[in-house]
């Protein structure tokens, strides 16, 4: 009966560890701004440069600044020839702690087809979605395979 009394955290305590901070520091400005899908691609390409483009299927998240200036990107899903699962927390954590405006997923098709399955609309509509409660805009989602692409934008598919 005294265990149950007993308190397990003294709140005190807790108050006094203080508030969690951030820093983020840029090292080096990009200097590389994306205008159209093909630079996009052109950039998300050399992340494919160990030669797995036609191997595995991996997404990421690329991350932009309110210029389109490119500020990274961070692997978001590694899967096999067939597929991969998207870690959608990834997406968002690296949004938030790079403080981007925009994001752009991209993801390899190793068979070479390029059509958006049901599954690249299904996770694309719910990155969308969810970045918008962080202010943060989805701007398309880029399927490469290892001599060209396909903008969801671009074609239309996915209202961004």
């Amino acid at each position: 009966m005294n265990a149950a009394k007993k308190k397990l955290v003294d709140l005190d305590e807790l108050v006094a560890l203080g508030e969690v901070t951030v820093s983020y520091h840029i090292k080096k400005r990009s200097g590389f701004f994306v205008k159209s899908s093909k630079d996009l691609f052109e950039l998300v390409r050399k992340l494919y440069s160990d030669g797995r483009i036609n191997y595995e299927e991996s997404t990421y998240a690329v991350l932009f600044s309110r210029s389109n200036e490119y500020i990274g990107h961070v692997k978001t899903g590694q899967g096999n020839a067939t597929g991969c699962v998207v870690n959608i927390n990834k997406i968002f954590n690296a949004a938030i702690r790079t403080n981007a405006s925009g994001v752009i997923l991209a993801h390899n098709h190793p068979s070479g087809n390029l059509t958006a399955s049901r599954s690249d609309i299904s996770i694309t509509e719910k990155v969308r979605d969810g970045l918008k409660f962080i202010d943060v805009a989805l701007l398309d989602h880029c399927i490469l395979s290892d001599a060209t692409y396909l903008s969801m934008a671009d074609e239309g598919i996915i209202k961004f």
